[in-house]
C-alpha cells in the first residue's frame, strides 16, 4: 500500500488518497473513454497486448507533469518495443477534462520519445465521473477533487496483462525502464 503525502491540516485525506495494490485481479476494461481525437473507445479494445497505464489530469500543473515526462523518458530506454510488445494508456481522472487536454498533453509528452515508436498506440484517454471511478476503483487508485482542475491523487502506474490482470505497480514521480520492462 502507498499513500501520497498530503495536506497537514487534513489528515483524513490520507484514508482517501491512496493505492490499494489489486494484483491479481482485474482492471474494469468494460469502461468507455474518449481517445485524444474525441473518438469514443472501450477501454478493452486496447488490450491486445500488456499496457502501462498511467492515471493523471493533464491539466495538472505539478507533479502529473512529472509523472507524463518520466513515463515518455522511461519509454526511449525499455528493451521490449512499444507498440508490439505492449500499448500506453494515459488516462485522465479529471471529468472535467476532454480531448482537447488530451491531444495538448499527447503532442507535449510524445516529443520526449526519441526512438521509434507508433504515436498510434499511446492513448490518451478521457472520459466521464462513472467511468473514471468505475476504473479506478478496479485498480486501487483512490484520489479525491478538492476543487474544479485541482485533484489530489497518487503517484503511481499500473502495468496489466493483455487480460487486464493487474500484474504491477510502480510508484513515481521516477520511473526507471528496467521497471517498466518486468
Amino acid at each position: 500500500k502507498m499513500v501520497m503525502a498530503v495536506e497537514k491540516e487534513d489528515p483524513t485525506l490520507t484514508q482517501q488518497v491512496k493505492v490499494e495494490e489489486q494484483l491479481g485481479n482485474y482492471a474494469a476494461l468494460d469502461t468507455y473513454f474518449s481517445d485524444e481525437t474525441g473518438k469514443p473507445i472501450k477501454l478493452e479494445t486496447i488490450f491486445d497486448k500488456p499496457v502501462v497505464l498511467l492515471p493523471v489530469y493533464f491539466t495538472c500543473t505539478s507533479i502529473c507533469n512529472f509523472l507524463q515526462a518520466e513515463l515518455a523518458t522511461a519509454l526511449n530506454f525499455v528493451d521490449q518495443t512499444p507498440g508490439k510488445d505492449f500499448n500506453v494508456v494515459t488516462v485522465s481522472f479529471a471529468d472535467d477534462e476532454d480531448h482537447t487536454h488530451a491531444l495538448a498533453s499527447k503532442r507535449n509528452y510524445n516529443n520526449l520519445i526519441t526512438r521509434d515508436y507508433p504515436l498510434e498506440n499511446w492513448f490518451y484517454l478521457t472520459g466521464n465521473n462513472e467511468n473514471i471511478r468505475k476504473l479506478t476503483d478496479s485498480l486501487g487508485y483512490y484520489f479525491i477533487k478538492k476543487k474544479d482542475h485541482f485533484y489530489i491523487h497518487p503517484s503511481t502506474l499500473m502495468v496489466l496483462a493483455k487480460d487486464g490482470k493487474i500484474i504491477r505497480y510502480l510508484y513515481g514521480p521516477n520511473f526507471l525502464p528496467f521497471d517498466l520492462g518486468m
